[in-house]
């Protein structure tokens, strides 16, 4: 599809809504053709461990951070322990990530993990 320039949209009344719109429809019908279903979830440990580190926080600052003692910050990271949504919103503070994302993320995990098991 030709992008149109402002003077060209003026000139020959071309809408950039239905520019849009277009890209739009585009977009969703190669989502419906091809649709993403992972058949894998991370695990919010790994994800845990992976920001910790970013953010340069040991796992005692965050047991201190969070109220949480620091084999409970283990058992998160090692998969032990799952995040629940009280501590997703201790995560969000500490990591600045929404607490909807830890939430996804150990939902997601679960959800992943039990169709794997009723698989085999």
């Amino acid at each position: 599809m030709k992008s149109w320039s402002k003077c060209e949209q003026r000139e020959f009344g071309i809408s950039l809504e239905a520019e849009r719109a277009a890209k739009v429809e585009k977009r969703n019908k190669a989502r419906q053709q091809f649709p993403f279903e992972p058949n894998y979830a991370t695990e919010p440990g790994e994800t845990l461990q992976e920001t910790l580190i970013g953010l340069a926080i040991s796992e005692s600052e965050l047991s201190g951070r969070t109220g949480l003692s620091v084999r409970e910050i283990k058992m998160l990271i090692d998969g032990v322990k799952r995040i629940t949504p009280e501590i997703a919103l201790q995560l969000e503070k500490i990591t600045r990530t929404p607490a909807h994302f830890w939430n996804n993320l150990e939902a997601n995990y679960q959800e992943r993990s039990h169709d794997n098991a009723r698989r085999n």
